[in-house]
């Protein structure tokens, strides 16, 4: 028992599960070092029977009972692993070192990196990876002078069968013979014809750019930070004091792209309201690490709120349950009617900023109420448009914004800044969006002349390390008919 209750993370802290390697070493502590626990207080009954009730009383009352991890999401936290250290092209060794972009947390053992690549053996089109975290589990197994490693002959297997599927047989039939030295006679016999052809081997590197995703794309690579614009495009950007509604309050503007135009505008809130905006999303807020761990094992996203508000996002108008796997977060709507003022001060901040209505009614309000999401690590929304080309949606939209016409126009606001990752990009563009705690990012969504506008394709990049917290305002095409007029010419640009 002692044995199993040393198998702890290093830190039971809000920061050790805000980075991927200690979140995995959290869901494994509960799914697999718990279990174990419990199967051996079992066996001490009678004598410990009152302290395995209170545990049992503890268990319940935190609401673990019903949601205690399992092996699937200790799986799900490999797979979570998995992605991001493809996304994010992070080698191996560092992932098994426990750093993670210079971060450093518990390092991973052999046993783990096992673990890992079975996962990665077992998943489509992600032979690389596995063999790298197999090998890495050799490793460590080799340097802490482990020869009866009990994953020993399954690693050798495994990796005879990646290296022959990848082509390089002669690095395979090394591997199967380790393997068939303490292999039972089955083994033997059905690798015999492979074990003994080693004069029509062929050695082919291993290509470690497969992964999950054949085609790494344009937002990929800008989630990554590779500088991809034109330099000519570049060249035209620019910042400036740009004029607002109130003539003595100018704003800070960078503009990162003309047409159409794409601005970050630096601080528009102060650190005091985003506060607000997070307190009011997440009420009676629970920092339960297994609660929140499941939702991002199952849907990779490690921490988030746990509130009576915040809800697994959905994509569309708010009522609308269009449940969207895309989006992984969690999210609260704001009403401009809320009792704190700050709400309403925002939104009419916005207006001031951009020129444009954002008065809320109950019936055709020229904005959407305030959406305010939280992406843990591993949060994303994969490339996706908010105008919303479907008209039957358009048609189907909840009382507020009935004949309200599409989204206009998005006000992103960041209410912190997450540590790595989880910028905002623009594939078609070749746009990147820093997440910069109390900046806004602002673009319309319909050209001047009513039109929808492809080019405003954009994603949130998967959260690498910490948290990132956002709240978007969708500003109506209603009420701005005199805010933002038709140009001289269909592709007028806008100012």
């Amino acid at each position: 028992m002692k044995g199993t209750l040393s198998d702890s993370t290093a830190s039971s802290t809000l920061g050790y599960a805000e980075n991927p390697v200690g979140a995995y070493h959290t869901i494994k502590r509960f799914a697999v070092t718990w279990k174990k626990l419990f199967e051996k207080l079992s066996k001490l009954k009678p004598a410990y029977d009152v302290e395995i009730q209170e545990l049992s009383k503890s268990t319940l009352s935190l609401g673990f009972q019903r949601v205690w991890p399992q092996d699937a999401d200790l799986e799900g936290a490999a797979v979570a692993l998995l992605r991001l250290q493809q996304m994010y092209k992070l080698p191996v060794k560092e992932f098994a070192q426990g750093n993670v972009s210079g971060v450093r947390t518990s390092e991973l053992g052999a046993a783990d990196c096992f673990y890992i690549g079975q996962i990665a053996f077992h998943s489509d089109d992600n032979l690389p990876l596995a063999v790298n975290w197999i090998e890495e589990s050799l490793k460590i197994q080799e340097s802490k002078g482990e020869p009866l490693w009990e994953h020993l002959q399954s690693a050798y297997t495994i990796l005879a069968e990646a290296y022959e599927e990848l082509g390089n047989t002669k690095v395979a039939a090394e591997y199967a013979h380790k393997a068939s030295k303490n292999a039972d006679k089955e083994y033997k016999k059905e690798n015999a014809g492979f074990l003994t052809r080693d004069g029509y081997l062929t050695e082919l590197p291993v290509p470690l750019t497969q992964g999950f995703t054949s085609n790494a794309g344009m937002y990929e690579r800008l989630c990554r930070g590779e500088n991809v614009q034109d330099p000519k495009i570049e060249a035209r950007l620019f910042c400036q004091y740009k004029k607002t509604l109130v003539p003595i309050r100018p704003v800070k503007e960078e503009v990162l792209y003309l047409d159409p135009r794409v601005s970050i505008f630096y601080d528009v809130i102060t650190d005091k309201e985003a506060d607000i905006l997070m307190e009011l999303a997440k009420p009676l807020v629970f920092l339960i690490f297994c609660l929140t761990l499941i939702s991002f094992f199952y849907y990779f996203l490690i921490i988030t709120m746990v509130s009576s508000q915040l809800s697994r996002s959905m994509v569309g108008e708010p009522s609308i349950k269009a449940k969207s796997e895309q989006r992984i977060s969690k999210l609260a709507w704001l009403f401009d009617w809320h009792l704190d003022k700050t709400v309403r001060h925002l939104s009419k901040r916005v207006e001031e900023i951009t020129g444009l209505s954002t008065v809320y009614r109950e019936r055709s309000a020229d904005a959407e109420a305030w959406q305010v999401l939280n992406y843990g690590i591993g949060g994303m929304y994969e490339p996706h448009h908010d105008f919303f080309g479907d008209d039957e949606m358009l048609k189907n939209l909840p009382t507020h914004l009935q004949d309200t016409g599409r989204r206009i126009a998005t006000w992103l606001t960041y209410l912190t800044s997450a540590q790595s990752g989880g910028h905002t990009v623009f594939p078609v563009i070749k746009v990147r969006v820093p997440t910069v705690k109390n900046a806004a990012a602002f673009w319309y969504n319909l050209k001047r002349n009513g039109e929808v506008d492809h080019r405003t394709e954009h994603a949130g990049c998967p959260v690498l390390l910490g948290q990132k917290w956002i709240s978007n305002k969708w500003i109506r095409e209603r009420g701005q008919l005199f805010r933002r007029r038709c140009g001289l010419t269909p592709d007028a640009l806008d100012e």
